[in-house]
């Protein structure tokens, strides 16, 4: 018969049950409190940290923020690096051109349109095509250039055929660039605009007036003889009174 030992069963706390009931007694009692060191009850860290140094010892000198002086090289360096304006736009203020829109029709050529541009004007002295005009005031030379891709008109290649259908044109218009600076107001009458159709249509150089230079092969096919400001339309006529508010406008 195996012999049965007794254990003793363990205690289960319920609820409500007295803590000082259950205490074990070979444990140690905890305090009731934790031991506050003596001569610190009370005291609260200050508002401020002391600026007093230790007496005795080295300190490090207070912050002192940069004077607004060398904060000038930085600055600069952010002002270099904002968008400055075109160098071309500031070495061409103040510069413009003329832009009259020329009409051809048969031989006979009129003013349509007038405009004044900001910028200076550019022209190449190279052409490339069949006309160029050439524009002159009391018969001096002021501007000649290339028209390009006037005159003609293209369609496209018939059924069968690569090549496209090219007919010449007895009307077109074209635009008319002069320096603004070398026509006063009151030379505008005077001005005189001559359009050439060259032979053949490889690239040339114009030096000089057209009608100069044997070489170009230039006939003249239509031509302004002095600009008549009292035969423009209105509408035109007003125009030229803004782009040119100098200019004495003849009664009609």
């Amino acid at each position: 018969m195996a012999i049965q030992i007794d254990q003793p069963k363990a205690k289960v706390m319920q609820e409500g049950a007295d803590l000082k009931g259950i205490r074990d007694p070979r444990l140690p009692v905890m305090a009731a409190a934790p031991q506050i060191p003596t001569g610190t009850q009370g005291e609260q860290m200050p508002a401020s940290p002391s600026n007093k140094p230790p007496a005795g010892g080295a300190t490090m000198s207070a912050f002192q923020p940069k004077a607004a002086a060398e904060q000038k090289p930085a600055q600069k360096k952010l002002d270099d690096m904002k968008a400055h304006p075109d160098a071309n736009a500031v070495q061409t203020a103040g510069q413009s051109y003329l832009r009259l829109r020329m009409r051809v029709a048969g031989d006979r050529l009129s003013v349509v349109g007038v405009q004044e541009v900001e910028g200076p004007l550019v022209q190449s002295t190279s052409v490339a095509g069949e006309y160029a005009y050439e524009v002159q005031l009391d018969s001096k030379p002021l501007a000649a250039e290339g028209i390009l891709d006037v005159g003609i008109s293209r369609s496209y290649p018939r059924p069968g055929s690569n090549e496209h259908y090219i007919t010449q044109r007895s009307s077109f218009d074209f635009n008319v660039r002069i320096p603004r600076a070398a026509v006063p107001d009151q030379a505008v009458p005077r001005l005189s605009i001559t359009v050439y159709r060259f032979q053949d249509v490889s690239p040339k150089t114009i030096q000089g007036r057209i009608s100069a230079q044997p070489g170009l092969q230039a006939q003249p096919v239509a031509q302004l003889q002095n600009l008549q400001i009292e035969n423009l339309e209105p509408a035109l006529r007003e125009q030229f009174q803004r782009v040119f508010p100098k200019l004495t406008m003849p009664a009609k």
